[in-house]
């Protein structure tokens, strides 16, 4: 029915939309990590701090952004809920405001 392609017209909006802004968020969440380091500090994240260690800290930033990305991408196409990508958006927008946090604090001392 009309009706129905309309909600599923909406939905898809709605999902490209928060994609969009999961690939933003994974963007500011790897420049800021990045800045964070560069000005003295490190990554929080234990396991993420050893893949530094063994291959860099740039190519992990690289693969720990963009394999999430792909992989939401890959899953809205194949029945995700746009619900569940919105709170991979809230979660993401907090690590970049920690981030960012973090990095006013670096730069103060």
């Amino acid at each position: 029915s009309v009706r129905r392609r309309q909600e599923r017209g909406r939905v898809m909006d709605t999902m490209a939309l928060l994609l969009i802004f999961f690939g933003i968020l994974n963007a500011a969440d790897g420049w800021t990590t990045w800045q964070v380091i560069r000005f003295g500090g490190y990554e929080a994240t234990p396991w993420l701090a050893q893949i530094m260690v063994w291959i860099g800290t740039y190519p992990t930033l690289l693969l720990v952004k963009i394999a999430p990305v792909v992989i939401a991408w890959y899953a809205s196409f194949n029945g995700l809920d746009w619900r569940v990508l919105l709170v991979m958006d809230i979660v993401y927008a907090g690590l970049v405001a920690q981030n960012w946090q973090a990095l006013q604090r670096q730069k103060r001392r």
